[in-house]
């Protein structure tokens, strides 16, 4: 019997898993043990969602692994390139979250434009007049500036077509077919997209040659007005440049779901984190730790911890697509995986 290992399954995902896979042996295991001699040793797939790093010691204790299935879009959570050497297989979830993720990019969008979180916050004025804090601005006429046309690109694309936006696009590898179907501008390069958006939200995988794709320089080409979405990942931006940048006023706003070292945002993690001095990178994450304490203090900003995807209907196309790549690698399943790495 095949046997697979699930990492931080909640009690309804179990269920699910159980009965798709019921010709399968599966164990399900907890991140917060944080121990890979957990894992039964002859496990042929394994799945994890995106806050659990699969390293090269996991994968060197699996021996007979075939299959690592990230229940989520982003797989930089894995060492691909040893997977690779070792010959297993790495496969994601791609096109969960064209409308979860696309539609959370617009309630982030629609907080800020009309500071929602502000008005909620404020005091109304005796006399009953709308403060000039509290005032926001239109959605319609504004340009948006999409950065990578994937599946959530083009729900992203979708949505602001109906509050009749400007359209305006970056991917290196864009499709050509939907860019003509639907008549997006493509701009040849990121630094005018940047230049010429009143709105730019991120849609592009973590690579190791993105990481801070939008630093210091970057942010200062957009508009003072401009306001920055992140729904991607959140090393793709220099969150302490991006503390100084608002600082300074260079940018209107930001809304994060995504940032630096996002697990400090957990009470928890963070006591256990500033607890341990075991940790190689405990400049770097205390960094972020303050930019996320700055962040959140800032009207003009959103921070929330990575919910995007979290809706009934993505947390489904997930499980589906987990099951699909399982049956698929290791189970003589008719499809192929999805988002093959």
């Amino acid at each position: 019997m095949h046997k697979v290992g699930f990492v931080d399954c909640n009690a309804s995902e179990r269920n699910f898993f159980t009965k798709a896979l019921k010709d399968y042996k599966l164990y399900f295991y907890n991140s917060e043990k944080d121990d890979y001699q957990q894992f039964e040793k002859d496990l042929e797939a394994l799945s994890v969602f995106v806050d659990y790093n699969v390293t090269k010691d996991i994968i060197k204790h699996l021996s007979k692994l075939k299959l690592i299935t990230c229940r989520s879009a982003g797989f930089d959570n894995v060492d691909v390139d040893y997977a690779k050497s070792k010959g297993v297989q790495v496969a994601n979830a791609p096109g969960y979250g064209k409308h979860s993720v696309a539609e959370y990019v617009f309630a982030l969008l629609l907080n800020l434009s009309r500071k929602i979180t502000v008005t909620l916050e404020e005091e109304q004025d005796v006399d009953g007049m709308v403060r000039k804090a509290e005032r926001g601005f239109d959605l319609f006429g504004k340009t948006l500036g999409i950065v990578g046309l994937g599946a959530i690109g083009k729900g992203v694309t979708a949505i602001a077509k109906g509050f009749g936006m400007n359209i305006i696009a970056y991917d290196p590898f864009p499709d050509e077919d939907f860019i003509q179907r639907n008549s997006i501008k493509m701009v040849a390069n990121l630094d005018d997209l940047l230049k010429h958006s009143d709105i730019v939200t991120l849609h592009v995988p973590l690579l190791r040659e993105n990481v801070h794709f939008i630093d210091e320089e970057k942010m200062r080409l957009m508009k003072k007005s401009a306001i920055l979405i992140n729904t991607a990942r959140g090393e793709l931006i220099d969150t302490v440049a991006l503390v100084r940048i608002l600082h300074q006023k260079q940018l209107a706003g930001a809304a994060l779901d995504v940032i630096e070292s996002e697990y400090l945002l957990d009470p928890e993690e963070f006591v256990r984190f500033v607890s341990s001095d075991t940790d190689e990178n405990r400049d770097v994450a205390l960094r972020h730790a303050a930019a996320i304490l700055a962040l959140e203090r800032m009207p003009n900003v959103l921070v929330t911890n990575h919910n995007a995807f979290n809706t009934t209907e993505a947390i489904l196309s997930i499980n589906e697509m987990t099951v699909e790549n399982i049956k698929g690698a290791i189970g003589g399943g008719r499809k192929g995986l999805r988002g093959l790495r």
